[in-house]
């Protein structure tokens, strides 16, 4: 799996297909962008930047949902 960004939003690669995390994450504020997806780790947390509602950066930690 690769993680990175196509079009200003950030995305995952697997098995050649792209997935936008932004169709991806449940409860992201309203206004919020995931912007670029640094990095993954074994346990599948990802390290994202996004942009605020007010247009400010930061980054954060996704962890994957334990269904």
């Amino acid at each position: 799996m690769l993680v990175g960004s196509a079009g200003g939003r950030a995305g995952v690669w697997r098995d050649g297909r792209l997935t936008d995390l932004n169709t991806r994450v449940r409860g992201l504020p309203r206004g919020w962008v995931l912007t670029d997806a640094v990095a993954i780790n074994k346990s599948g947390a990802l390290a994202v930047n996004a942009t605020d509602g007010r247009g400010n950066t930061v980054a954060l930690k996704l962890a994957p949902s334990r269904r």
